[in-house]
């Protein structure tokens, strides 16, 4: 998966911004689905946010 998270931006011309914002989702999404027993999970806020960024690349792939 990081292999094609680093090839996203040549994929969402234009929109760099998307891209690492889909990357930093990936990452925090990843890291709720296998949080440990001593840390905090993910805040409401946190996880509209990732929904909402990948959201906005499914609504973008298409396109391509």
């Amino acid at each position: 998966m990081r292999t094609q998270l680093l090839c996203l931006p040549s994929y969402v011309h234009g929109d760099s911004d998307l891209a690492a914002r889909v990357s930093y989702a990936w990452a925090g999404l990843s890291g709720a689905c296998h949080h440990h027993a001593y840390e905090l999970p993910p805040a409401a806020v946190e996880l509209t946010e990732w929904i909402e960024s990948v959201q906005r690349l499914a609504d973008r792939l298409p396109e391509l």
